[in-house]
């Protein structure tokens, strides 16, 4: 139920302004209105009045549809030379002379049936491709549209869009990350290495919600390159460990951009989001060195990767020079295991991460 003050009631070619409320029952659409300064509420009947309507926003109108007895309220989807209106779960296409069912696709039998009504209607009108129609009311309203553009017809869509701002980004990424394997005895090591980032995200923003909100998902995939000669000290020995080696990634993620510097000059944003990763890479093997009483003992260690499903958040703060290019960002970042530490013996596995990036929209 709800209630506004700008309705116009059309009842026997009079308009006047009224509180309305539509109410439903049953799936039907009861309209009660009252006058300004009155307390009571009215039902109105389709039979007493032709039309209510919130100008520009929302209309229903009285009509006599097939197979049903009397006069009921619709909603009126579509105005002009030819109506679409909805009764319950139909929609009818209403002309000056004839109401057409557009049978709803409840089975095979009947799924194509609206099409055909409007291939009966429009056919040598306009040039549109039936069978692309959906059954509902953004979709249906398409040809009708069409028909009044291309005959300079007078007509009022009342459907509700929600308008979004789409585009596709290209992200290339640099990063200083902090690697990390978890050897034999329970001997972790530390390292550092770099990681090159390829990804590509499909990026929303909603106007009507705000301007300043943008949400979007991607994938992504990364290589590592790591080359250290570390070291592990402990009570009473001392473990050293050269590595030499590449690491894969792949995955996808999700994220949430929120602008808040909006100048003609330069535009901040921060975006936040989760990054979910699966890690590859062959087998290596590596030397390990242990020195303990002045001796050293020399092993091999096969060296295997973390096969979790790994999940980073990660946190950027990106900026934009319209006056260098529009279509540019650049951006410094953190990313953030979520996950614990490797704790496998023998497992090597990816931390936090540091990172410049490149952002390229289309």
């Amino acid at each position: 139920m709800f209630g506004q003050n700008s309705w116009l009631l059309i009842s026997k070619g009079d308009t006047l302004n009224a509180s309305i409320q539509i109410k439903k029952k049953k799936s039907e659409d009861l309209i009660f209105f009252k006058y300004a300064y009155h307390h009571d509420w009215h039902l109105i009947t389709a039979d007493n009045a032709e039309a209510v309507e919130l100008p520009g926003k929302e209309k229903y109108i009285s009509v006599k549809l097939p197979k049903v007895e009397k006069k009921v309220w619709a909603k009126c989807l579509f105005d002009g030379t030819y109506k679409l209106v909805k009764y319950k779960l139909a929609y009818y296409i209403i002309t000056e002379t004839d109401v057409y069912l557009l049978e709803p696709p409840t089975n095979n039998k009947s799924k194509h049936r609206f099409k055909g009504v409007y291939g009966s209607l429009f056919f040598e009108d306009i040039d549109f491709d039936v069978n692309s129609l959906s059954y509902n009311s953004q979709s249906l309203v398409k040809p009708l549209i069409l028909f009044h553009k291309k005959n300079n017809l007078w007509y009022k869509d009342y459907n509700r869009y929600v308008k979004k701002d789409a585009s596709v980004l290209l992200e290339g990424s640099y990063a200083n990350v902090e690697g990390g394997m978890n050897l034999r005895f329970n001997d972790y090591f530390s390292l550092s290495g770099q990681a090159f980032t390829l990804g590509i995200h499909r990026s929303v923003m909603y106007p009507d919600f705000s301007n300043k909100i943008s949400f979007s998902v991607g994938a992504k995939v990364s290589a590592y390159a790591f080359n250290n000669y570390v070291k592990n000290v402990s009570v009473g020995k001392t473990n050293y460990v050269d590595i030499n080696h590449y690491y894969f990634s792949a995955g996808g993620n999700g994220a949430v951009c929120f602008r808040f510097l909006d100048l003609s000059s330069v535009k901040l944003s921060l975006r936040s989001g989760i990054d979910v990763l699966k890690m590859f890479s062959s087998d290596q093997q590596i030397r390990l060195e242990t020195l303990f009483d002045n001796v050293v003992e020399t092993s091999d260690v096969n060296l295997g990767v973390d096969d979790r499903i790994l999940f980073y958040q990660v946190n950027q703060l990106l900026i934009e020079v319209p006056d260098f290019s529009k279509r540019l960002q650049a951006g410094v970042g953190v990313s953030i295991p979520l996950n614990k530490k490797v704790s496998e013996l023998n497992t090597f596995g990816i931390n936090h991460s540091i990172m410049f990036s490149v952002i390229y929209k289309f």
